[in-house]
């Protein structure tokens, strides 16, 4: 086709804000009429194949087909996956045969994204996020959700070789003891696609393709802390890494995990109500037990005779809520929250939401420096407030801005988190 300088920016623009929804395909297709006639309907047609690929990539071998789209529409591709910030997709794309104009917006846009510890440091075969074994037609797909209120989250791995059929590895991993129940199955093809879709499906779970490796790796952090709790051996488990190739175990062992170096970017904070967006993260309130005597401090406060004046009472109830964080956060649970939050930002990388990854990458890293006071993290507020279930914590919460008044004639049930019921956590989402 015509690489006319002034016709291809023009075929791309159209093309990339029919992938991003803000233009529709029929519109970009009479632009392709007018600036291109005798290419338009070949370009309409790769515009369609992108648009499944956009939306089916995650699946493992979509972005394969990229390079092979006419090149305005391969740098549309690039384009919208450098917004979306996704990171995988990139990678995987720098390592294909694209058009230059291509090749030069995936270096583009990974430069930001690997400055910023954003980008997986290595590229992996494929797609990203298929593996085969050395010398041996094995397929493997590797999937993951984020923690759960007990610190569980769903792995899974799917392999299938032409000569021993398909098996599905799945199981819970979890934060303190390593595993909670783990199964190896054989499953036909046909089967093993259906629970893929079946897990993906569920907006609850947020279940992500991820690079087979960082999935192994997962699986072997989780054993360390199996042997470390002192669990016994699972057998699953063993038998299952004892299978992988060497290569593919080493390459885990030796992955660097994503990270954020701009984790103290001061607008990150005031963001991370945004994380309650993800289903599983509105239930990560903390146990009754822990914040029992926390509870008592705070009604202590609020009824106090020696406090009279309303602001007083409630400044009393701010104080006591801020060092009562910062005792919960010291005793543990800021390491917990802060390894889930690292887990969940490394999903989001590889879901392509680089913007709500960082901001997970960033809460992480203040827990972990104890800096500013945890009380102050928004997000860390509206779970503590979850667990305490108490109205003077809610309303504190109201007047200070963290949380937006509850709608006149809206039942609370349907503001809470996942569950309902008296034994929900109340948490309401930004927006009211």
């Amino acid at each position: 086709m015509s690489r006319d300088r002034d016709v291809f920016p023009v075929l791309r623009k159209a093309a990339a804000a029919a992938l991003r929804g803000s233009r529709m395909p029929e519109q970009a297709v009479g632009l392709f009429e007018r600036a291109a006639p005798d290419d338009a309907p070949a370009l309409e047609m790769d515009l369609a194949k992108a648009q499944e690929m956009m939306e089916e990539w995650a699946l493992g071998r979509a972005l394969e087909a990229v390079p092979t789209l006419l090149p305005p529409i391969q740098a549309a591709v690039v384009d919208v996956l450098g917004d979306r910030g996704s990171a995988t997709a990139l990678v995987a794309l720098e390592g294909m045969d694209l058009d230059r104009h291509s090749a030069k917006a995936v270096s583009h846009a990974l430069g930001p994204l690997r400055a910023r510890g954003l980008a997986p440091p290595q590229a992996p075969r494929g797609s990203g996020l298929l593996a085969a074994a050395p010398g041996r037609e094995t397929e493997r797909l590797a999937f993951c959700t984020p923690h759960d209120a007990h610190g569980q989250a769903l792995w899974m791995l799917v392999e299938h070789s032409a000569t021993e059929g398909t098996f599905v590895h799945s199981g819970m991993i979890d934060e303190r003891i390593g595993f909670a129940g783990f199964t190896s199955l054989r499953q036909s093809r046909k089967a093993a696609k259906e629970i893929q879709d079946y897990y993906r499906s569920d907006p609850g779970l947020v279940m992500t393709a991820i690079p087979v490796p960082l999935g192994v790796r997962m699986l072997l952090d989780a054993r360390a802390r199996a042997e470390a709790a002192r669990e016994p051996p699972n057998q699953a488990v063993v038998s299952l890494l004892s299978s992988l190739p060497r290569s593919l175990l080493d390459e885990a062992a030796s992955l660097e995990l994503p990270a954020l170096r701009e984790a103290t970017d001061p607008e990150v904070l005031p963001r991370s109500l945004y994380l309650l967006t993800v289903p599983s993260l509105r239930a990560w309130a903390l146990p009754a037990d822990a914040v029992e005597a926390l509870r008592l401090r705070v009604a202590e406060a609020a009824s106090s005779s020696l406090v009279l004046a309303g602001t007083s009472a409630e400044d009393r109830i701010r104080d006591v809520l801020a060092r009562g964080t910062e005792d919960l956060m010291r005793s543990g649970w800021g390491g917990v929250l802060s390894a889930r939050l690292r887990h969940l930002g490394t999903l989001l990388l590889h879901r392509g939401i680089g913007g709500l990854a960082a901001v997970a990458f960033g809460v992480a890293e203040a827990l972990r420096e104890g800096r500013p006071s945890p009380w102050r993290i928004p997000v860390v507020a509206v779970w503590l407030a979850a667990s305490l279930r108490m109205e003077e914590v809610d309303d504190l919460l109201v007047r200070d801005g963290v949380l937006p008044p509850p709608r006149r004639g809206q039942p609370e049930d349907e503001a809470a988190g996942p569950g309902s019921g008296p034994d929900a956590p109340r948490i309401i989402l930004p927006g009211g």
